[in-house]
């Protein structure tokens, strides 16, 4: 089953009323970005402020989770200065919670005496109106997206909310993308260490056995000092391949670690003398 978001995994609700023509448009500018090279959290950015645009608000955020902690939290509308006095971002309760365990747009006419809310941050500057929409694809709840303060004090309304939920389901399909895309990459970093490995092991191994093999075969007939500097290139052939053969282990035993280990980090075993080189290579 193809694991790429649908058209009907991301559209919004039968019941959202239609969309106007400008709202229409920075959706479409929204949903076209998902597939540009910008980077997750500036794609992000734009449809938070595409939202907080079309429905008139002061402030907008949007949070990203991975289970139960916040993994990305991208605010708008605030200062530096207000940022710097805020004690720390929304944990994810009261009204938020309600976003993210209901799964359904939520909006209170004033958040201080809104008995479902939970209170803002310490040094969080004050707001009153609220309009939240869960970040969702095929069931799967990523996030939310959030603002606050409609300009001229007003609730928001219904149309409000069809406009945010389709901003908040191409949030959906932009985060579902990115990580499909992370899978893909870790996939073919999976893929490549096990080429590597084979490789090593096909043909680096096999090419330095043979070449050691064949300086041995030649000592018999070397005058003394040459049978040393032979015997002594022989160990060092020895032990490069027992540190490729570690080198092979790492690979297919970690496939998530990032980078190939050293080979002074891959020593394990005491350096081999010149004579092991009358076994199989393995």
């Amino acid at each position: 089953m193809c694991d790429t978001p649908t058209v009907a995994d991301t559209a919004p609700s039968a019941h959202a009323e239609p969309l106007g023509s400008d709202a229409t448009q920075r959706l479409v500018d929204a949903l076209v970005a998902i597939t540009s090279p910008l980077d997750l959290d500036t794609i992000l950015a734009r449809i938070v402020e595409g939202a907080m645009t079309m429905t008139g608000a002061r402030y907008g955020a949007l949070g990203v989770y991975d289970g139960t902690r916040l993994e990305r939290f991208l605010p708008h509308g605030l200062t530096e200065d207000e940022i710097a006095r805020i004690d720390h971002w929304p944990h994810g309760e009261g009204l938020l919670g309600l976003v993210m365990d209901e799964a359904r747009p939520v909006r209170a006419d004033d958040i201080a005496r809104d008995p479902r809310a939970a209170g803002l941050p310490a040094g969080h500057p004050p707001m009153t109106t609220f309009l939240g929409v869960p970040i969702t694809v095929r069931d799967t709840v990523y996030g939310n997206l959030y603002l606050t303060d409609k300009a001229g004090g007003a609730p928001f309304g219904a149309e409000d909310e069809s406009v945010v939920v389709a901003f908040a389901s191409a949030a959906g399909a932009t985060i579902e993308n990115a990580r499909l895309h992370h899978r893909a990459r870790e996939a073919a970093v999976a893929d490549d260490r096990e080429r590597i490995a084979r490789d090593l092991h096909d043909v680096v191994v096999q090419r330095l056995f043979a070449a050691g093999l064949g300086l041995m075969s030649v000592v018999p007939r070397l005058s003394d000092d040459v049978r040393a500097v032979v015997e002594a290139t022989v160990t060092d052939l020895d032990e490069t391949i027992s540190e490729i053969r570690t080198t092979i282990s790492d690979l297919r035993s970690n496939p998530s670690k990032d980078a190939l280990p050293s080979p002074s980090a891959s020593r394990t075993s005491p350096r081999p003398r010149a004579a092991s080189w009358a076994s199989r290579p393995g």
